[in-house]
């Protein structure tokens, strides 16, 4: 079955929750055969550095990258060279330091939250399908979460590490990384099968307080929306997960869901009604 084909069976599933896992799979797959033409021997090999050496004409430094396993899974952590750091610095972001990025205290913590996302174990499933590299920020405000992923690195995520002794640093952690992994995810769909039609529209974003273009607010309503559903589902009833419930609906609310509907293809139509009525 082709790929384009597989998408459209599974928006029309109505029982596949939002994170379409037994789709995951041949997204990942489809989008890797694509760069078994580059450097890359096997996904295993995969780093952050590499992608982004095939987008600069310089010769990219290796990378110190630290295994990390959970289960079957294989993914890694990754600590990009200084000069490549630079390259996001136009966005604001700061990385983590080397110590930080390789300490077993991080190591634990995603391990807790990743056991955390696996109370829904498709949900898991599709997170380590996707994510191959993780690197961490540094926030410059320990009530606030940084994370950042980009549609030309497929199967990387940025994200940043609450203090261990923070409140609810394993669920916001979590939320981050479910954040990313969604955010790659939609990338890989559209990529096989175009959702925007009408790529000028701009509305209004309440995660942004500001006008966004339609693509960057369906992507907000989606990430939103299995954010929603996937906390729903956790057996933590915490003060924090009660917060973000009610913040997460509120803002869904805020969006124009039609003028944003009028904006999509015929399989965006559908992609967008079968998720936001979930």
């Amino acid at each position: 079955m082709e790929i384009q084909e597989r998408i459209l069976e599974t928006m029309l599933n109505t029982s596949t929750p939002p994170w379409f896992p037994y789709l995951t799979e041949h997204l990942v797959t489809e989008t890797w055969r694509a760069l078994l033409n580059t450097e890359f021997a096997d996904i295993r090999s995969y780093s952050t550095t590499k992608i982004l050496s095939h987008t600069s004409d310089k010769v990219a430094p290796s990378p110190i990258v630290a295994p990390f396993a959970l289960g079957s899974f294989e993914l890694s952590i990754e600590v990009l060279p200084a000069e490549t750091q630079k390259e996001f610095e136009h966005l604001g972001l700061t990385f983590a330091n080397q110590q930080e990025h390789l300490s077993k205290e991080s190591s634990a913590a995603l391990k807790a939250c990743f056991e955390l996302i696996g109370e829904n174990p498709t949900l898991l499933h599709s997170i380590l399908t996707l994510v191959r590299c993780v690197h961490f920020l540094s926030s410059t405000d320990g009530d606030n979460d940084v994370s950042f992923s980009d549609p030309n690195i497929p199967f990387s995520i940025f994200i940043s590490m609450p203090n261990e002794h923070t409140p609810n640093a394993t669920a916001r952690l979590a939320e981050s990384i479910i954040h990313e992994s969604m955010h790659l995810q939609l990338t890989l769909i559209e990529k096989f099968s175009p959702l925007i039609g009408r790529e000028s529209e701009i509305l209004f974003s309440p995660w942004k307080n500001s006008e966004r273009d339609a693509r960057g607010v369906m992507h907000a309503v989606y990430v939103f929306s299995v954010i929603l559903r996937a906390i729903d589902s956790l057996s933590s009833d915490s003060s924090y997960i009660s917060k973000r419930r009610r913040e997460i609906r509120e803002q869904l609310k805020i969006v124009d869901h039609q003028r944003l509907l009028a904006c999509f293809t015929e399989i965006g139509s559908t992609f967008y009604s079968r998720f936001v009525s979930t």
